[in-house]
C-alpha cells in the first residue's frame, strides 16, 4: 500500500485559463499573462476516459471562468454520458449568465451543482432575478445557511444552485466559505495580508496539507500539476496524453510530496513554502508509503519552476513580511 487514497476523490479541471472578473484578492488577477486559454474537447475526452472509476467528483474551476469556454455544454454532456456516476460542478462568477435558458441548458446537459460566486451587488441582483424563473427540480441553497454544500459527493442526480455572497466580506472568514489564500505565495503580500489568520505569523507554515492526497488538478493542456494553489503550475507531475492518471497520481514525485506534507514540512517543497492554505480532516489521509531521506527530497526543488515573485520571496525570506 502506498497511501490510504490511491486514487483522487475529485478532479478539478481548468477548462479556461483566465477570468472576466478582476477580484483584487485573486491570484489570477495578478498574473502577467492575461490571455484566455481554452481546453479543447479532445483534451476533455482524454481526461474523462482516464478518470479512475472511484473518482466521483468532476469540478470545472481552478484559474479561470469556466463559462467562457464555448464548449462547456459539450463537456458536461460528454462527461455525463461516459461517466454516469460523476457529480459535476461548475464554480462560476455567473457574469456570463443572462437568462434562465442558459441555466436550464447546463442542468439539462447533466450538471449537478452550479456554485455562484456573487462578487458585486449588480451581479447578485441580476442572478437572483434570473433564478426566480427556474424549474422546481433545481434547488437554491445559501452556502452560509444550513449544512448542504457541493464539496462532498451527493450523487449524480441532484440539481442545485449554491449562492456564495462575496459582497459580504465577513463571509470569507467562515469555514464554509472557500477561504482566501495566497496561491502558493504568488498573491502579493499587500493584498492578502489583511485576511491572514493570527496563527500564520511565521513562515513556512509548518502544517500538514492533504490537497495532493485527494484532489487531482488538470490544466487546459492536460497537465497534472501539484494542486489548485499552484497558480503558475510550478510542479508538473505529468500529462494525460502521455500516461494514465493512476500512474501519474502514484508517481515518485507525488509520493515524495505527500510524504513531506504529511509531516508538515512545507519548507521542503518550494511551491508550498509560502503557501498559507489550511486543509481540514488531515487525519483521514495518512501516508503509508516508503520514507524518503532529505537527499532524495532534493529532487522536488530541481523539478520546481518558481514564479519571479516567489523567487524574490525566497531571496528576502527574513524580511518578506515588509513586502508591499
Amino acid at each position: 500500500m502506498v497511501h490510504k487514497c490511491t486514487y483522487p476523490l475529485q478532479a478539478k479541471l481548468e477548462i479556461v485559463q483566465g477570468c472576466n472578473h478582476d477580484c483584487f484578492f485573486c491570484g489570477v488577477t495578478h498574473k502577467k499573462d492575461k490571455k484566455y486559454k481554452f481546453m479543447e474537447i479532445e483534451t476533455l475526452k482524454e481526461i474523462v476516459s482516464k478518470l479512475p472509476e472511484r473518482t466521483k467528483r468532476l469540478d470545472f474551476e481552478l484559474h479561470g471562468e469556466p463559462l467562457l469556454n464555448k464548449n462547456v455544454l459539450m463537456f458536461i454532456e460528454y462527461a455525463r454520458k461516459e461517466k454516469p456516476l460523476l457529480q459535476i460542478t461548475i464554480i462560476s462568477n455567473v457574469k456570463m449568465i443572462k437568462n434562465i435558458d442558459q441555466i436550464n441548458d447546463l442542468f439539462n446537459a447533466g450538471l449537478n451543482n452550479l456554485y455562484a460566486d456573487l462578487y458585486t451587488e449588480k451581479i447578485k441582483d441580476n442572478f437572483l432575478q434570473i433564478i426566480k424563473e427556474r424549474s422546481k427540480d433545481i434547488k437554491v441553497i445559501d452556502i452560509y445557511k444550513g449544512d448542504d454544500s457541493p464539496w462532498g459527493y451527493k450523487g449524480s442526480k441532484n440539481k442545485k444552485i449554491f449562492l456564495s455572497d462575496e459582497t459580504i466580506i465577513t463571509n470569507r472568514s467562515l469555514r464554509k466559505s472557500r477561504q482566501l489564500n495566497n496561491f502558493g505565495g504568488n498573491l502579493p503580500y499587500a493584498i492578502w495580508s489583511k485576511y491572514i489568520d493570527a496563527h500564520l505569523n511565521d513562515f513556512p507554515v509548518m502544517r500538514k496539507c492533504i490537497e495532493p492526497f485527494k484532489s487531482l488538478t488538470i490544466d487546459y493542456q492536460g497537465n497534472i500539476f501539484l494542486c489548485c494553489m499552484d497558480l503558475y503550475k510550478s510542479l508538473i507531475m505529468g500529462n494525460v496524453y502521455n500516461d494514465t492518471i493512476e500512474n501519474i497520481w502514484n508517481n515518485e514525485l507525488f509520493m515524495k510530496i505527500r510524504y513531506v506534507l504529511n509531516q508538515g514540512r512545507r519548507d521542503l517543497v518550494p511551491t508550498c513554502y509560502f503557501c498559507d492554505r489550511i486543509t481540514y480532516r488531515v487525519g483521514l489521509y495518512g501516508y503509508f508509503g516508503r520514507k524518503y531521506s532529505l537527499s532524495e527530497i532534493e529532487e522536488i526543488s530541481k523539478r520546481t519552476n518558481l514564479s519571479e515573485y516567489v523567487k524574490q520571496l525566497f531571496e528576502m525570506r527574513e524580511q518578506w513580511y515588509t513586502l508591499t
